[in-house]
């Protein structure tokens, strides 16, 4: 929708596959998506990529949906899944609004992030940060 409108979609992801034909089928409805590889459990990933969208031109509007979710009983749910679980479902969103927040206050300029929790797996890996 934001790609039809004029806004080129940043899209980010592990999955450079999955990327890459999500950016067809945009391209394919008029719209303009660029495709950013990216595990947000990674914070020198996070780094590089804010860096990247600063040098395009800065992130106006992020959509963080990235999400991992196994359905197991809490109690033979081993300790290293919920760590995996918290690296992206918690610090994985603090990573990414906390970089760009940074350089939208240095440069006084507001953008704004949301957060969106999906609740289901489906396309959450595929985050999308999006600039004008």
């Amino acid at each position: 929708m934001l790609a039809r409108a004029g806004h080129t979609a940043i899209l980010a992801a592990r999955d450079a596959a999955a990327l890459e034909e999500l950016a067809r089928a945009i391209a394919a409805e008029g719209g303009n998506a660029e495709v950013l590889p990216l595990d947000v459990t990674d914070p020198a990933a996070v780094a590089r990529a804010v860096t990247q969208l600063t040098a395009a031109g800065g992130c106006d509007i992020l959509v963080n949906n990235a999400a991992l979710c196994r359905q197991t009983d809490f109690l033979l749910h081993p300790l290293d899944a919920q760590r995996a679980e918290l690296e992206v479902n918690y610090w994985g969103p603090v990573r990414l609004t906390r970089a760009p927040a940074r350089l939208h206050r240095a440069r006084l300029r507001l953008g704004r992030e949301r957060l969106i929790d999906s609740g289901q797996r489906g396309l959450s890996d595929h985050g999308q940060l999006l600039r004008q």
